[in-house]
């Protein structure tokens, strides 16, 4: 309900076409939403049609490196990974997203990061190695993305899953 009546009030202030907004979203287990302004000035031809965040001019944030417990997997098991992500400066609500095992897992959060190597743990139910809606034994990729405002960085890796 409260979304709605954001999202209402971010598209009034687009229509009027007074500033560029740029919409930053938050989501720490809530979902809080955080409009900054600028003081660019709207018209028809330059008006965004996705609003996005905006990372410091010259800062470096990159992925350096997603590790699996291990390489082999069986049939409805948990896989736990880490995803390592560097950066020089601290940026709130970046986007970490995890996506692969023949398009059945997407995993989406919003982390805060801090000057340094930052890890984020993660888990994901394995399906079933079935013909009926599982996945088929065998190499899988697991492809993480971070971005903010944009994609930022890629790495993909491959783990095997069997019976």
């Amino acid at each position: 309900m409260k979304a709605a009546a954001l999202l209402t009030l971010v598209i009034m202030i687009l229509v009027s076409g007074c500033t560029n907004t740029y919409l930053n979203v938050h989501d720490n287990q809530t979902s809080n939403m955080t409009i900054e302004n600028s003081s660019e000035h709207l018209t028809e031809q330059n008006t965004p049609s996705v609003m996005t965040a905006r990372i410091p001019e010259g800062a470096h944030i990159s992925i350096s490196g997603v590790s699996v417990e291990k390489k082999l997997y069986h049939s409805a098991e948990t896989m736990r990974f880490n995803v390592s992500v560097d950066s020089d400066t601290a940026i709130d609500g970046l986007g970490i997203s995890a996506e692969g095992i023949s398009g059945k897992m997407l995993i989406d959060r919003k982390v805060n990061i801090t000057p340094g190597t930052n890890l984020f743990e993660f888990e994901y139910a394995l399906p079933r190695c079935n013909v009926c809606g599982g996945i088929r034994p065998g190499n899988h990729s697991l492809s993480v993305d971070i971005y903010y405002g944009g994609l930022i960085d890629t790495l993909t890796l491959t783990v095997e899953i069997q019976q």
